[in-house]
């Protein structure tokens, strides 16, 4: 009987976001297994992972939780325009964020 290789499709099956640049999501099965081994995702929260290839029936992974990454930049929340002299600025918010703009909730951790 002949070897048989199929190339497998991994996508984000639950959850925002994509992977990074660079990540390899379609692999050649061989021996009935598909490894995938350079592939992240950019956007923190809960997802699941598809599978497919070609007729076969896909299959989906349990969920799991992405951490954001170390702190790699601030955003500052919007300013309204005028301020007054003298007065302090009203700024709600100014966030540590990770590469991916996901907040860096270990920023300022103990």
């Amino acid at each position: 009987m002949a070897s048989r290789s199929s190339v497998v499709t991994i996508a984000i099956g639950f959850g925002a976001g994509s992977f990074t640049s660079g990540s390899t999501v379609s692999v050649t099965a061989v021996g009935g297994v598909a490894t995938f081994n350079n592939f992240a995702l950019t956007t923190a929260g809960i997802h699941t992972l598809s599978a497919s290839a070609g007729l076969l029936v896909g299959a989906t992974s349990s969920s799991f939780t992405v951490y954001p990454g170390a702190a790699d930049h601030f955003a500052i929340s919007p300013i309204s325009s005028p301020q007054t002299a003298g007065v302090a600025l009203a700024i709600a918010a100014i966030t540590a964020q990770d590469a991916y703009n996901n907040t860096a909730t270990s920023f300022g951790a103990p």
